[in-house]
C-alpha cells in the first residue's frame, strides 16, 4: 500500500464509538417486524448513512447536504415560521455562513427504524377526437414530468441524452425523430450533459430537463488511470417546438442552481423545481459561493437577494430554487428560492408546497420534523407566503393535500405514530389527529375530498378512513385490517379504491405484488371485496405512482414488474409489463408483455391511443392490442 493510499485507510477507519452506535442502531432494526423489502431499505440507509459519515472530507458525492441538530416541536405540536427575504448579498452570507459554520460543528446523523429511504389519469381529447392516456398525476388538471409522455398523435420517449419520436399508428407505428439535447446544449468550461431525466408537453411545446455536471477532483482509478469526480450544478429545461414531430426545433433553455426535484405544469406555465446544496464553504466576495443562479440560453446571473428567502429557524446550507416558465412565450415569469431546501413537492392550482424532512440523530437525541413551505403561484410569479414545522416525516407527496384553502398533512413520527394534521394558509394548526396508528409507520395516503384514506404498517395492513369535513375536528371513522399493505391507492369510480402493495402472513412477512379493491361507499365499514396475488418481486409501481395505468372509465391496470425466479418451480428471472382488467368484483389477467426488448421496469410505460396499447421503453415502443396484449408492430429505438 503506498503512502497515499495508506493515508487515505488511516483517514476512513471508523471511531469505535461511530461503530458502536452503528450496531446497536442495526440491532434496534432488526427486532421492528417489517416487510421484508423495506427492511433492506433501512438497512441501506443506515449504511448509507454511516459511510458517508466515514467518507466525508474524503469523497465528494454529488451535492452534499449539511445538517444540524434542531429541537423538534413537541408531540402534536406545530411551529409556524416566517421567512424574510435578504436585504443584499452581504445579509445573505452572513445567513448561510452562520449555517454553515453551525452545521459542520455537528456531525451526527442517522434516519429512525422504518423510515423511508426516498387524481386519476384522465382520457384527453387530442385534436383529432383520439383518446389517450397521459400520465398518472396526483391532482387532475396538473400534469408531472415523466419519461414518457403521448399527446395522442405522438409518443415521445427518453433514452440516454436523446428523446425519441414516434407516431402512435398502430401496426404503422414508426420512428419519427430524435432530439439529441446534447447537440443543443450549450455546455463550456469542462461541464458534462448528463442523461435527460424527465419531460413535458404542452400543445406544441416539448420541455426536456437534463442535469450540467461541473468537474471536481481528479483521482487514480484502479487501473492506474486518472479518473474525473464530478457534481451537480444546475438543473436546465430545454424547450422544443414539435409542430411537426418529423422535424423539431429547438427553441431555448432555462437553467437553475441545483439537482433536479420535478417539474409541475398548470396551463401554459411550467414550475422547475431543484435544490441547490452549497457544498464547500461559501466566500463572502465571491457570490457565486452562497447565491444561486438562474440562466437563459446560457447565459447565467445571480438571483436578486430579495428573492432569496431565509426562514429564521433554517438548519441546512440548501435553497429550494423554483421558476416559472411560460412555454408560449418561452419567457422565465419568476423565481424564488428559500435556503431550508426541498426533498417532497406538492402543487394544487394555486400553491407550491415544498418539504423538507430533517432527520437528526445523536448519542442521546433524536429530533425529526418536516419543514413546509407554501408557495402562491399568482400565474407563474411563486411568492413565498408561509411556513412551518411539524414533527414526524413525510412518505411522499401523497402525504400532503389542499383542499377548500386547507392543508392536510399525514406524518409518521419518530416513535412510529401516524399523524394527521390540517393547516390553515398561514399553516397554523386548524386541527390534528394525533395518533391514527401506534407503533406503526405510514404506507400509503390518499384524499378524496372530504375523505382521506390511510395505510400504516408493521405485521398488519389497517386501512383507516378519515373524516376531514370539519377541519377543526378530523377524525377516525373506521379501520380495515389486513395481512400486508397498500403502497399506493387509486380512486376507482364511484364507492371503489384500488390497491397496489404487496400480500403478508401474520407475522408481517411478504412476498408478491398484491392489487385489492375495496369497498368504500361506506366508510364507517369499508370491505376488501377482491384481491389478486401477482407473483412478482418487485415493480417500480409501489413506489412510483407514475409507473402504474390506471384507466377507470376501461376497467383496467397496468405496471411493469419483475421475479427474481424465487418461486416453486420458477428459477428464471423475468421482468414484464402486466395488464390486468376489474369487472364483476374480480382481477383478471388481461396479458403481459416481455420487456427484455423495450427497457427494464423502471424505464418503462404503458399507455393506451385510441384502440390499442402502447408499452414504451428506451430500446423498443410495442403496439398491442387492448383485449389479450396482442402484439401487432414494434418500432425500435435503436
Amino acid at each position: 500500500m503506498n503512502d497515499i493510499f495508506k493515508q487515505l485507510h488511516d483517514q476512513m477507519k471508523p471511531r469505535q464509538e461511530l461503530l458502536d452506535q452503528l450496531d446497536a442502531k442495526l440491532k434496534k432494526a432488526d427486532e421492528v417486524p417489517v416487510h421484508k423489502g423495506k427492511a433492506r431499505e433501512v438497512f441501506s440507509g443506515l449504511l448509507a448513512a454511516a459511510c458517508f459519515a466515514l467518507l466525508a472530507g474524503v469523497v465528494i458525492i454529488s451535492q452534499p447536504t449539511a445538517r444540524t441538530v434542531s429541537q423538534a416541536p413537541s408531540e402534536g405540536e406545530v411551529v409556524a415560521v416566517q421567512a424574510a427575504p435578504a436585504a443584499d448579498y452581504a445579509e445573505l452570507y452572513s445567513s448561510v455562513k452562520s449555517i454553515w459554520d453551525q452545521a459542520h460543528r455537528n456531525s451526527g446523523w442517522a434516519a429512525p427504524e422504518g423510515a423511508p429511504q426516498a387524481m386519476p389519469a384522465g382520457a384527453a381529447s387530442s385534436e383529432v377526437g383520439v383518446l389517450y392516456s397521459g400520465t398518472n398525476v396526483q391532482v387532475e388538471g396538473i400534469d408531472e414530468g415523466d419519461i414518457v409522455k403521448t399527446d395522442g398523435k405522438t409518443i415521445f420517449v427518453v433514452k440516454d441524452q436523446q428523446v425519441l419520436a414516434v407516431s402512435a399508428e398502430g401496426a404503422d407505428s414508426k420512428l419519427l425523430s430524435t432530439i439529441s439535447v446534447a447537440d443543443d446544449a450549450k455546455i463550456g468550461d469542462g461541464k458534462r450533459l448528463g442523461d435527460v431525466q424527465e419531460m413535458m408537453l404542452a400543445g406544441n411545446r416539448l420541455v426536456v430537463v437534463a442535469s450540467v455536471y461541473n468537474p471536481t477532483d481528479f483521482y487514480e482509478g484502479e487501473n492506474g488511470n486518472a479518473q474525473q469526480d464530478y457534481e451537480v450544478a444546475e438543473t436546465r429545461a430545454y424547450l422544443y417546438d414539435i409542430s411537426a414531430p418529423n422535424n423539431p426545433k429547438y427553441v431555448s433553455e432555462f437553467g437553475q442552481s441545483g439537482s433536479y426535484k420535478t417539474t409541475r405544469l398548470l396551463g401554459n406555465t411550467l414550475y422547475l423545481v431543484t435544490e441547490y446544496v452549497i457544498g464547500e464553504e461559501p466566500v463572502e466576495a465571491v457570490p457565486e459561493s452562497f447565491v444561486p443562479q438562474v440562466s437563459t440560453g446560457g447565459t447565467s446571473s445571480l438571483m436578486d437577494a430579495a428573492k432569496c428567502q431565509v426562514a429564521p429557524e433554517a438548519d441546512q446550507t440548501a435553497y429550494s430554487v423554483t421558476t416559472g416558465i411560460d412555454l408560449t412565450s418561452a419567457k422565465r415569469t419568476g423565481e424564488l428560492s428559500v435556503l431550508g431546501g426541498a426533498e417532497t413537492v406538492y402543487m394544487s392550482e394555486t400553491n407550491l408546497y415544498l418539504a423538507k424532512t430533517d432527520w437528526n440523530y445523536t448519542a442521546t437525541t433524536e429530533a425529526t420534523n418536516v419543514q413546509l413551505a407554501r408557495i402562491s403561484l399568482n400565474g407563474g410569479v411563486p411568492k413565498l407566503e408561509a411556513q412551518a414545522k411539524i414533527p414526524g416525516y413525510l412518505l411522499n407527496q401523497f402525504a400532503l393535500d389542499e383542499y377548500e384553502g386547507y392543508l392536510r398533512v399525514a406524518t409518521t413520527t419518530v416513535g412510529n405514530d401516524v399523524q394527521l394534521t390540517i393547516l390553515d394558509s398561514s399553516l397554523s394548526k386548524v386541527g390534528q389527529i394525533k395518533r391514527i396508528a401506534k407503533d406503526e409507520a405510514l404506507q400509503s395516503v390518499r384524499f378524496m375530498g372530504a375523505v382521506g384514506y390511510a395505510v400504516s404498517f408493521k405485521q398488519t395492513d389497517p386501512l383507516f378512513a378519515l373524516d376531514l369535513a370539519n377541519p377543526a375536528k378530523p377524525k377516525v371513522i373506521s379501520e380495515l385490517k389486513l395481512p400486508g399493505f397498500s403502497s399506493y391507492l387509486h380512486p376507482w369510480g364511484d364507492g371503489l379504491l384500488l390497491g397496489l402493495g404487496f400480500p403478508g402472513d401474520e407475522n408481517g412477512t411478504t412476498q408478491g405484488i398484491k392489487l385489492s379493491m375495496f369497498d368504500v361507499s361506506d366508510p364507517a365499514s369499508m370491505k376488501e371485496i377482491a384481491q389478486k396475488v401477482i407473483k412478482a418481486d418487485y415493480s417500480p409501481a409501489t413506489d412510483d405512482h407514475k409507473a402504474i395505468y390506471v384507466d377507470v372509465e376501461r376497467s383496467l391496470i397496468g405496471f411493469a414488474a419483475g421475479s427474481y425466479g424465487y418461486y416453486e418451480g420458477d428459477d428464471t428471472a423475468s421482468e414484464d409489463y402486466l395488464v390486468y382488467s376489474y369487472a364483476d368484483g374480480k382481477f383478471k389477467k388481461v396479458g403481459e408483455v416481455d420487456l427484455a426488448d423495450i427497457g427494464e421496469t423502471g424505464q418503462v410505460r404503458g399507455l393506451q391511443i385510441g384502440d390499442g396499447f402502447y408499452v414504451a421503453g428506451p430500446k423498443q415502443v410495442g403496439v398491442y392490442t387492448l383485449d389479450g396484449l396482442r402484439e401487432v408492430g414494434a418500432v425500435g429505438l435503436g
